[in-house]
């Protein structure tokens, strides 16, 4: 089997001119950057005013429940630049603060280290690197590495989502939603292992059907619901083993899903060159945050091909590593489902329990 080699690409090159070219981009593509920051978010405007300034970027932190910013620099980073993250951040109310380039100077890079150090836990400050690669003739893919972000930042989302106090509307629909989600599969699915706790946030996290592995139920945009199962072996060739055995028994985990599914290798980050972020994807319109009873099928469908270890044992599908879990190296391949998203902008109350929203 011949490979290709991995090979970098100028931004410029594609993106010539930042205003015109990267900002209208990204605006069109917010999803990308909201996989590489680990939250839900949207982009609302480009070039939004700010005094006699226009910010590159303005829009909605859905996980906090924030206003977000993002500056743009198709560049490495500089004193002006930086100057301009802080005016516009206090000129907004943004706090989100998410500043993008081709490389961080460390002088800025800990500069952003020390801002999320010494404001409070509400405000985050996100340094993004963005380069792009190519694969022989392949289109340029783009990269985010994030390479400064808020200081224990799942430990502050794990903290927040256990004390349950001053949530906003939407935090507080996640938090009714996961808590039924999760008295269901008690009373139907106790094999399912440890149940964990309701949190106030777009995602939950399960361990998974084999060592190594983890089943994570997210709300993504574009009214989906999402199942990942995220494998982390702790070793690069082992997550590149199990995630190509998953490619191979492809169509026996669609017959289980029952649906056909898209398979995509997304390139993260190039310091991680072995790392892929694999999906199964199906849309079908509907649902709301109180479908708790299509939840929990869907998850089921997720979890059959691997869940049973007389039918791993019989299709071949034997997984023997007891590598402890290291977060931020390992693969996912993901289930989503159009439909279960909370929608603010049409109602800021909580659903009643057991009442399915219609969607549009």
């Amino acid at each position: 089997m011949e490979l290709g080699d991995i090979e970098p690409v100028q931004p410029r090159s594609v993106w010539a001119n930042e205003a015109r070219d990267f900002t209208p981009w990204l605006l069109a593509n917010a999803e990308r950057l909201g996989r590489a920051l680990g939250i839900e978010l949207e982009l609302h405007a480009a070039e939004h005013p700010v005094g006699g300034y226009s910010l590159d970027l303005i829009g909605q932190d859905l996980t906090n429940d924030a206003v977000l910013m993002v500056e743009n620099q198709l560049e490495p980073t500089d004193h002006t630049h930086l100057g301009q993250v802080l005016t516009y951040a206090a000129g907004t109310g943004a706090t989100t603060i998410v500043w993008i380039a081709t490389a961080f100077r460390d002088e800025h890079r800990q500069a952003l280290d020390w801002l999320n150090e010494q404001t409070g836990e509400d405000t985050h400050f996100f340094g993004v690197v963005l380069s792009l690669v190519r694969i022989g003739t392949s289109a340029p893919a783009p990269l985010f590495e994030v390479v400064s972000k808020p200081n224990d930042w799942q430990k502050r989302v794990r903290t927040a989502s256990r004390s349950g106090g001053g949530m906003s509307p939407r935090s507080e629909k996640y938090r009714t939603f996961w808590e039924r989600y999760l008295e269901r599969q008690a009373s139907e699915h106790s094999d399912w292992g440890r149940r964990g706790s309701p949190q106030p946030a777009n995602w939950m996290s399960f361990g998974g059907p084999f060592q190594g592995t983890q089943i994570n139920p997210s709300f993504a945009q574009g009214r989906r619901l999402r199942h990942e199962l995220y494998i982390d072996r702790g070793d690069s060739s082992a997550n590149v083993a199990l995630f190509e055995l998953l490619v191979e028994r492809r169509e026996l985990l669609e017959a289980a899903f029952g649906h056909q599914l898209e398979v995509r290798r997304d390139r993260r980050q190039a310091s991680l060159p072995d790392r892929h972020l694999p999906r199964r994807r199906r849309h079908p319109r509907g649902g709301s945050v109180g479908s708790v009873p299509g939840l929990v099928p869907r998850r089921r469908r997720a979890h059959a091909p691997c869940a049973c270890p007389s039918r791993r044992r019989r299709e071949g599908l034997r997984f023997r590593s007891t590598v402890r879990l290291s977060p931020g190296r390992g693969f996912a391949w993901r289930a989503q489902r159009r439909g279960t998203k909370i929608d603010c902008r049409r109602t800021r109350e909580a659903p009643e329990a057991g009442a399915g929203e219609e969607a549009s």
